[in-house]
């Protein structure tokens, strides 16, 4: 995933990132580190490209971040694992 928005990212990462908002509909950054098994720098980095390019939206709630998964990620998503379940036939 590369292009528009700037920053290329790992697809396996957004896809963790994405399917782990699409169950709560919002969650903390502390929560999705745990959730998608990835370190907090690196899930700010993504987070920071998948808000640029308009598939999650973040609000800040002091001291917490909290992260949300739009209609343009919900798209993604669903793009996502269409080719994932291609794969596996």
């Amino acid at each position: 995933m590369s292009g528009r928005g700037g920053g290329t990212l790992d697809p396996r990462i957004a896809y963790r990132i994405l399917k782990a908002l699409s169950h709560g509909g919002a969650s903390y950054i502390r929560r999705l580190v745990r959730e998608c098994r990835v370190g907090p720098a690196t899930l700010l980095q993504y987070i920071k490209v998948l808000e640029r390019r308009g598939h999650v939206t973040t609000e800040y709630a002091p001291p917490h971040r909290l992260v949300r998964i739009t209609e343009r990620g919900r798209r993604l998503l669903a793009a996502l694992e269409a080719v994932l379940a291609e794969l596996a036939a």
